[in-house]
């Protein structure tokens, strides 16, 4: 599948449900990402699988690291 089949079918499957943010086929990408991430897998190998070639990975998994530390210190952990 192309990318930008891929990102129809996201497009499309996040207006059936309903959902009105904005989805691509980089929101897999990413989601995938932080998923390995919070499974374990070493940077390196989430680098590898997603195909990146630069630090931008960090970006996506910083903001999940600070999301749940916050959470964290909300519920008093």
């Amino acid at each position: 599948m192309s990318v930008s089949s891929i990102s129809a079918v996201v497009k499309r499957v996040a207006q059936n449900a309903g959902l009105e943010a904005r989805l691509t086929g980089h929101s897999l990408r990413i989601g995938g990402a932080t998923a390995a991430m919070m499974g374990g897998m070493p940077l390196e190998q989430i680098r590898a699988v997603g195909g990146w070639e630069s630090d931008a990975m960090h970006l996506y998994l910083r903001a999940v690291v600070n999301t749940a530390t916050n959470m964290s210190a909300k519920m008093g952990l």
